[in-house]
This record gives C-alpha cells, sequence and structure tokens, in this order.
C-alpha cells in the first residue's frame, strides 16, 4: 500500500509539473502543511522509489537460485562419481517429469526438496559451486523440456533428445549408475541416441 501510494504522488508531482504549480502541499510528521517546491518534491519522490527498487531487488535476488542450478546441484549428489553424461541427463529429466505429473509438486525447487525424495540436503548453494559439465547438461535438459512445452517437439526420446520417457519419474542408484523407472518397469537408457554423443 505504501509503495502504491508514492507512486501515486510521483505520478501526481509529475502532472503538477507539467502544469507549471510552483508550489504543492505536503504534511509533515506533524501533520502540518508545509510549502515545497514541487520539483524539488517530485526529485525527492523519484529518488525515494529508485532507493526502493533497488533493496527489493537484492532482497529478491540473494540466495535465489535458478532451476538450471538446483538441477545441477541435486546431479552432484545423486549422481556423484557418475560420468556418463545420459546418466546426468536422466536425473534432470526425473525431475521435469515429475514437475510435469499431477502427484508430484509443479516447481523444480519443490520437486528437489520434497521431504524424503532426494538427497537435497548435500546441496551446496550457489552457481559458483556446480561443476560445470553438470551444469551445462542441466541447462541443455530445460532447454529440451522448455521446447516440448511450447510444442517444438513432441515429449518422446527420438524427438526431443529426451533421455528417458516421461513416466519415468523413479531412479535408485547402485553404487556405479543409476536405474530410471515409472513406479513398475526399468527403463534402459538408449545411449546410441544420445544427444550427448
Amino acid at each position: 500500500m505504501r509503495n502504491l501510494t508514492r507512486r501515486f504522488l510521483i505520478l501526481l508531482a509529475t502532472i503538477l509539473v507539467g502544469l507549471n504549480y510552483q508550489v504543492a502541499t505536503v504534511y509533515a510528521a506533524e501533520d502540518a502543511p508545509v510549502d515545497v517546491p514541487i520539483d524539488e518534491l517530485a526529485l525527492k519522490l523519484q529518488e525515494q522509489q529508485v532507493a526502493e527498487q533497488e533493496t527489493e531487488t537484492e532482497v529478491t535476488e540473494v540466495g535465489v537460485e535458478g532451476d538450471d542450478v538446483l538441477l545441477a546441484g541435486l546431479c552432484e549428489v545423486e549422481a556423484r562419481g557418475i560420468t556418463d553424461p545420459d546418466q546426468i541427463a536422466s536425473v534432470c529429466w526425473t525431475v521435469l517429469n515429475r514437475v510435469d505429473s499431477p502427484l508430484f509438486p509443479n516447481t523444480v525447487r519443490d520437486v528437489i526438496y520434497a521431504p524424503g525424495q532426494f538427497a537435497a540436503g548435500g546441496i551446496k548453494a550457489g552457481v559458483e559451486k556446480r561443476r560445470p559439465d553438470m551444469l551445462d547438461i542441466a541447462r541443455d535438459v530445460l532447454g529440451r523440456w522448455s521446447a516440448e512445452k511450447s510444442g517444438v517437439v513432441e515429449p518422446d526420446i527420438l524427438s526431443s533428445g529426451r533421455t528417458i520417457p516421461p513416466d519415468c519419474v523413479y531412479f535408485w542408484g547402485d553404487g556405479s549408475r543409476n536405474h530410471f523407472n515409472n513406479g513398475a518397469t526399468e527403463h534402459v537408457l538408449d545411449t546410441e541416441n544420445s544427444p550427448y554423443k
């Protein structure tokens, strides 16, 4: 509400400047009217609004990571020791398949941090902490997923460059590789048609 009031005052001050008014009446802390040159009032209000916007931007950007950074961080935890890019990409696809499923949360962050689902507690914060190869793969998978969402490609393995089908929402690891499945049937990764060859 305070922001809205300030914006209204700035708009009003701008209009008054345009109409060549020289003085505006504002109320001081004691609610006594004070005459202030309108140019000075408009300038102060604009400076205050700019300062508030910069503060708001800083607050929202601190500690916020994009989906690419979150996926890469999850891959570092869930696919540590795995060098096969198809295996790494499949971890990302599992998360995105869950985002698309009505059975799971609908954001990457909420899927990754859902209780008891992934080892998300081991994710270190910050893009500078990511392995470049995993960050590249996460970004590639997100691009392919976005292409599916916008209808550029069909959500199947051959046309979209997926490494697992859309119904694969689970995986487990045996220490050397991850096994991806839909809850009933395991999907064998087709490295011959891999987009990472």
